[in-house]
């Protein structure tokens, strides 16, 4: 089973997650070269792929991959160890797919939580190579979120939080931490949800570097997203864009399934261009359970939230995937989006653009958000080409913004 992907420097993919043997469970990792093939230089006796393990443990999942520039990567693990308890692994390769016997202990990290049981749910490798690790820590009464930091060399980084670690224990039932990240405004952020039953809320903390929490975030370091008692927040994922806070997952419960994403400021508050903060989408298709764990950011700005869904108009688990635009209107009122103006539409090979605001950028795309023509500076844009006719979308970016409208071509 796989469970995680990444891409190389040179357009190689790499695979992690787990596979099932006689008397073993273990970690494996495949390379694919870019046409999707097997690359049988990499790996043990040139099969394309490694097994792994650490020591004496039975069963591991690997569910993480950071690449670095080199190609030699990190691989984020949950193990079994001697002891039959759960602890975080971070194993080291080199771009061969060897271990880096330089990284930790043969090239592995454990972390072991005094014998609770640990679930690695997100590895994060800032710029100066320490590895934050993310999850939660269960001793059979509570389940407590927790994040470990360690240093480039696969110690532990005793500068984080006195301990190199962090529990997070909100009293609030359940506590799980699904992702974390460091800001380019150098904070950590991590997210997750918090309660038990129906009732779980959404959280999201902001530390500094050393582990503390930042009170300039929302005055504590904590925003709580809660839909109430007979729904859930559910937050899988964390993502900075253009400087702020965004995070997304779904709002389950008894009344409703929707896609969630949530975008804040550094300092805790919701961003007013992005909804004022919170966006849900409803699924056009009834829905049974629902879960969001993946998104990612287009070069273009745009969001992507994906996950699964069950419903009683499809058989079995069905995927999901929804687009968002980003806050490409800010600064915009309604009135000024009224004013710019697509003339003729639909066109041939020119069109104009009318627009009270300064235009610096005007580019042409498919509806799949491809580029196939950009102007700056002009008034008038004519195609170096004839294009299909059909609908396409204009990306006009002012002084003010960048707003989208829908064109024809004939």
């Amino acid at each position: 089973e796989g469970f995680g992907v990444a891409e190389l420097s040179d357009g190689k993919l790499l695979v992690s997650g787990i596979t099932v043997g006689v008397s073993s469970w273990d970690a494996i990792v495949i390379r694919l070269n870019t046409d999707g093939s097997i690359d049988n230089s990499f790996g043990q006796g040139g099969t394309g792929k490694t097994l792994f393990n650490a020591g004496n443990n039975t069963i591991a999942l690997s569910n993480e991959l950071h690449p670095n520039a080199d190609n030699s990567f990190y691989a984020g693990a949950s193990v079994i160890n001697a002891n039959g308890d759960t602890d975080f692994a971070v194993f080291k390769f080199t771009q061969g797919g060897i271990l880096d016997a330089s990284f930790g202990s043969g090239g592995v990290f454990l972390y072991d939580n005094n014998g609770n049981n640990e679930q690695l749910n997100a590895m994060y490798v800032n710029a100066n190579g320490n590895i934050l690790l993310a999850g939660n820590t269960n001793d059979g009464t509570n389940k407590r979120g927790l994040i470990v930091r360690t240093s480039p060399f696969g110690t532990v980084d005793s500068g984080f939080n006195g301990t190199g670690m962090l529990e997070y224990d909100a009293m609030a039932g359940e506590h799980y931490i699904n992702d974390a990240i460091e800001t380019s405004y150098g904070k950590i952020v991590a997210v997750g949800s918090q309660g038990s039953g129906n009732d779980f809320d959404g959280f999201i903390l902001q530390l500094n570097t050393d582990g503390s929490f930042d009170a300039n975030f929302s005055g504590d370091g904590k925003q709580i997203s809660d839909v109430g008692s007979s729904n859930g927040i559910y937050l899988w994922k964390v993502l900075e864009t253009n400087g702020n806070i965004l995070t997304t997952g779904n709002a389950s419960g008894t009344t409703m399934n929707d896609i969630y994403a949530y975008m804040l400021t550094p300092a805790g508050s919701g961003v007013a261009e992005f909804s004022n903060g919170d966006v849900y989408i409803t699924p056009s298709i009834s829905v049974n359970t629902m879960d969001m764990r993946c998104a990612a950011l287009q070069s273009d700005g745009k969001i992507i939230i994906s996950g699964d869904l069950t419903s009683q108009d499809f058989v079995g688990n069905n995927t999901i995937a929804v687009r968002l635009f980003n806050i490409s209107l800010a600064g915009l009122s309604q009135q000024e989006l009224s004013t710019i103006q697509i003339y003729p539409n639909p066109f041939v090979v020119s069109f104009n653009v009318n627009s009270a605001q300064t235009v610096e950028k005007v580019v042409l795309t498919d509806l799949q958000g491809r580029a196939i023509q950009e102007w700056k500076g002009s008034s008038i844009y004519t195609l170096n080409e004839p294009i299909t006719t059909g609908q396409y979308l204009l990306q006009v970016t002012t002084d003010k913004g960048m707003i989208i409208k829908s064109v024809q071509t004939k």
